[in-house]
């Protein structure tokens, strides 16, 4: 860090969960710091004593025990304006304390640094007033849980603190149903069965992650419902737990990763189905109601990119009609 990032850093503390025990302090640090701090920068922190773990400094290398205290000190976020943008929503259902929405493909959650407008929160901002945000969720309000952003589908967010503490509860003990369709390049020995492996991010990638035995548990159900030219297999998933890139690094190490996927899998052998993003969609998301406690199930189609694939993929529309991009 500069002198003046120094002047104006936050120190932030985590407990190594025992699910990490085990795990590299620079990936540790690397998966903890917040989007604005690089891989660099990190790394320099603890090179430079600015990370201790138990009040002592550690190298890189430095295997972390469950339980200990890992303090970080990272330069203060940026000032961010988010603005509110007349961007149109898709509500599948508005109640009292929350918004259930299908999210359009190639539009990010919540805005960066480098990318502050275009997102659902710009369009959230324009269309609702006031909306709850937790502490720390620097410029996420309402934002429960995340879809990467080529990943379409069904998402809930919070219209009030009694909505947004009731979701963000859920969806950390897992009380919610997640349910997706993908399609998968290539075919798999079994047609349905359960993906249990760890997963933790990648060293040598930040945008990365990769199954790592002593990394976070990943849960992923599967079924193939049908298969196409002996290379493309459509699943429907659902995920006991919500790491990031789980679905895609899941299938990756199964030998047939989402189709599209520009950092897993194959985007250029895929873009003959003239496709530019992944085919992953969020299909079905069920949760208890924040007043009622009863629980309820929604459903967003699927969009017409996925819909145009899956009929090329049938023969009911040639090759040649797909659009190039």
């Amino acid at each position: 860090m500069t002198q003046n990032e120094e002047e104006n850093s936050e120190i932030l503390e985590y407990r190594v969960d025992p699910s990490q025990n085990g795990e590299r302090l620079d990936c540790f640090v690397t998966e903890k710091t917040p989007n604005w701090v690089s891989r660099t920068m990190a790394q320099n922190a603890i090179d430079r004593g600015k990370i201790t773990v138990n009040g002592l400094t550690r190298k890189s290398s430095y295997r972390l025990k469950a339980n200990e205290i890992v303090l970080l000190e990272v330069p203060a976020p940026p000032v961010m304006d988010v603005l509110p943008e007349n961007i149109p929503l898709s509500i599948i259902q508005e109640e009292e304390d929350f918004i259930v929405l299908n999210k359009p493909p190639k539009m990010m959650v919540h805005p960066l640094p480098t990318i502050p407008g275009g997102t659902l929160v710009n369009a959230l901002l324009y269309h609702f007033d006031h909306l709850p945000q937790m502490p720390g969720a620097l410029n996420r309000p309402g934002i429960v849980h995340r879809l990467d952003k080529e990943t379409s589908g069904v998402m809930v967010v919070a219209k009030t603190m009694i909505g947004l503490q009731s979701l963000c509860s859920q969806f950390r003990e897992r009380k919610n149903r997640k349910e997706y369709f993908a399609l998968l390049h290539g075919v798999l020995p079994k047609k349905d069965g359960r993906i249990d492996l760890a997963l933790g991010r990648n060293p040598k990638s930040r945008l990365k992650m990769q199954i790592d035995p002593s990394g976070k548990e990943a849960m992923t159900d599967y079924r193939i419902l049908s298969e196409f030219q002996k290379r493309v297999s459509l699943a429907r998933i659902q995920i006991k737990t919500g790491r990031t890139h789980q679905i895609r690094v899941h299938f990756k190490h199964l030998g047939a990763p989402v189709l599209g996927d520009y950092l897993y899998g194959f985007l250029e052998e895929d873009r003959v189905f003239g496709l530019d993003r992944q085919m992953l969609h969020a299909f079905r998301l069920g949760f208890y109601h924040p007043r009622k406690n009863d629980f309820i199930e929604f459903q967003a189609p699927l969009p017409e990119d996925f819909k145009r694939v899956l009929r090329v993929l049938s023969g009911r529309e040639p090759y040649d009609s797909v659009p190039t991009k």
